[in-house]
C-alpha cells in the first residue's frame, strides 16, 4: 500500500476486485478508468474510486497526504455514503490519471462561490483536469461533491445486485457495516457481491445522505495513516528496491537558477562504488552502488558555481520586493466597498511583518526512484502533482 506522497506512475495492482465511484461534479467521468489496463481475469473495474473485492473495501484517495490529513477527509467522504466504518477500508493513494484531477485548484479572479463560477468551472473542466494537484486548501472542495456521489453509486449498485439475488425491490433493502440488509435481517456482505455489483449500470445522480444522517462527516475521526507512521510501516517511495538498483546523488547550485560553471572530479573518481559523474547545466548527479559511495564522492568534486540571477541576502531580496509592491501597479482581483471610507475616522493599527524566503521541502530526505523497462518508466517520489510528474517523466 502506497502511503503519504509515495505513487506508482504507469502501473497498478488490484487483487481481484471491483472499482467504484468517479464522479465529475454531478454527472460520471467520462476520462475512463485509468486501471482498466491493469486487470487480469477475475477482475471488473467500473470506475476509479472504491474497490470491493474478497477482502473488503478500498477507496483511493487520489492527493497527497502531507501530515494535514486529507487520506483520512477523503475516505470518509465515499465511506459516509457507502455505509462502511473508517476502521474497516483501506485507503491507496491510486496512480496518475486525469481521472483524479482537481478543477478547483484552479483560482478564478473571484472569491466567490457562485452560479456563475460554477458555470466557468464546468466550461474549463476538461483542459483544467489535466492535472492532480495538491494545494491551495483545495482538496476538500473539490471532493465534497463528487466522492460523495461516488460512495452513493457504489453503494446503488451494491444493493441493486443484491435485490437481484433476494429478488425483491431494492428500495425494501438497508446497508450498514458494508453489508446490505433484507428486511427479516439477512445480510449479504459486499465483498461477495463485489463481481455482480460490476455488471450493474451506475446510477448517473445518485442521492446524497442528508446532513442529520451523517455518522462520519463533521465528526473527528481517527486518522487511517497513522498507525503505519507511528509503527514504522508505513512505505515512501525511499523504501523501494529494485533488481540491479544503483543509488544516485545530486550536487546543484545553492543558488536556485545559477549555473555550474566548472568541477574537478579526479578525487571522487577514486571513490569505490562509483559508476559514473554525470554534469548538468546546474549540478552533477553522481551515481554509485549505494548511497554511502554516491554521497561521499559527491563531496569530493571540487565545483565553481555561477552567481544566481537575484540578490544575495534575504535582506537584499526582501527590499526589492518592498520595492516592487510600492513602485509597480498591481492588479484588482477583488474590491468590495470603500475602503478609504471604512478607515476614516476609525483608530487604526499598522504593522509591517517579515518573513524569510523558504523552501517547500518535504520532511523526509528528497528522493524518488525510476525504473526504466521495455518501453515503460514507472516513478515513485514524493511530490503534489503526479501527472505533471508523469508529463516531465516522458
Amino acid at each position: 500500500m502506497m502511503r503519504r506522497r509515495a505513487f506508482v506512475i504507469g502501473s497498478a495492482s488490484v487483487a481481484g476486485g471491483v472499482l467504484i465511484g468517479g464522479y465529475r461534479l454531478l454527472r460520471p467521468l467520462d476520462y475512463g478508468n485509468p486501471l482498466t489496463a491493469t486487470l487480469g481475469d477475475g477482475q471488473f473495474t467500473l470506475t476509479p474510486y472504491v474497490i470491493v473485492d474478497r477482502t473488503g473495501v478500498s477507496i483511493i484517495a487520489p492527493r497527497a497526504e502531507m501530515g494535514q490529513g486529507i487520506h483520512s477527509t477523503l475516505a470518509a467522504l465515499v465511506a459516509e455514503e457507502l455505509d462502511v466504518s473508517l476502521a474497516d477500508v483501506r485507503v491507496i493513494h491510486g496512480p496518475a490519471s486525469e481521472a483524479y484531477s482537481n478543477t478547483v485548484a484552479y483560482p478564478l479572479p473571484t472569491a466567490r462561490r457562485d452560479l456563475l463560477e460554477l458555470r466557468l468551472r464546468t466550461r474549463l473542466e476538461r483542459p483544467a483536469r489535466s492535472t492532480q494537484p495538491t494545494g491551495g486548501q483545495s482538496s476538500t472542495q473539490d471532493a465534497f461533491v463528487k466522492m460523495r456521489k461516488a460512495g452513493a453509486a457504489a453503494r446503488a449498485m451494491l444493493v441493486e445486485a443484491a435485490a437481484r439475488e433476494f429478488d425483491v425491490d431494492p428500495k425494501v433493502l438497508k446497508t450498514g457495516n458494508g453489508a446490505v440488509i433484507h428486511p427479516d435481517g439477512t445480510t449479504l456482505p459486499y465483498t461477495r457481491l463485489a463481481e455482480a455489483a460490476a455488471r450493474v449500470k451506475p446510477p448517473e445522480d445518485p442521492p446524497l445522505k442528508p446532513e442529520d444522517e451523517w455518522t462520519l462527516l463533521g465528526r473527528s475521526q481517527p486518522r487511517v495513516d497513522m498507525v503505519g507512521k507511528c509503527t514504522g510501516t508505513a512505505e515512501y517511495s525511499i523504501d523501494v528496491r529494485l533488481p540491479g538498483m544503483v543509488y544516485g546523488v545530486v550536487r546543484r547550485n545553492p543558488r536556485i537558477g545559477a549555473p555550474l560553471v566548472s568541477f574537478d572530479d579526479s578525487k571522487a573518481k577514486e571513490m569505490p562504488g562509483l559508476r559514473e559523474i554525470i554534469p548538468l547545466e546546474d549540478g552533477i548527479v553522481v551515481v554509485a552502488t549505494n548511497t554511502w559511495y554516491a554521497m561521499q564522492a559527491a563531496r569530493m568534486i571540487d565545483v565553481d558555481w555561477g552567481p544566481g540571477p537575484y540578490p544575495e541576502t534575504t535582506e537584499a531580496h526582501r527590499k526589492v520586493l518592498v520595492d516592487a509592491i510600492e513602485d509597480e501597479d498591481g492588479r484588482t482581483w477583488r474590491n468590495d466597498g470603500d475602503v478609504d471610507q471604512a478607515l476614516a475616522g476609525s483608530e487604526v493599527i499598522e504593522g509591517m511583518y517579515h518573513v524569510p524566503y523558504l523552501a517547500h521541502a518535504t520532511m523526509e530526505p528528497l528522493n524518488a526512484v525510476a525504473w526504466l523497462r521495455d518501453g515503460q518508466l514507472d516513478i515513485w517520489a514524493g511530490n503534489q502533482s503526479p501527472t505533471h510528474t508523469q508529463r516531465i517523466g516522458s
